[in-house]
């Protein structure tokens, strides 16, 4: 359904895909590390262990807002370009909703 070089680019090439499924891996990951680290079992304590969890934070909440983002960016092809898809159906019908009434 991506017509456009970016579109294709940004959703369905490999590169896009393969670093995707990293990012969603190592954020799933890191994350089960920093919960370790901070609250579990090896929790890290002392004068190093504030500091460290500081930096453990920091580094939980880039990858996690990088992951999230990088899906956003992803997303964005397949709405600008599925739009003309929805509303060529609602132009279809008249201008009608396109939900079928159930009897």
């Amino acid at each position: 359904m991506l017509q456009t070089w970016w579109g294709r680019a940004l959703v369905a090439s490999k590169w896009s895909r393969g670093l995707y499924a990293a990012m969603k891996c190592l954020c799933f990951c890191y994350l089960g590390l920093e919960l370790a680290l901070t609250r579990g079992p090896v929790a890290l304590i002392g004068e190093f262990a504030a500091d460290a969890q500081v930096l453990i934070r920091v580094g939980a909440q880039i990858l996690t807002w990088a992951t999230a983002g990088f899906c956003l960016v992803r997303g964005l092809p397949v709405l600008l370009e599925g739009w003309k898809y929805f509303a060529d159906g609602v132009a279809a019908r008249g201008g009608k909703s396109v939900a079928r009434k159930i009897a």
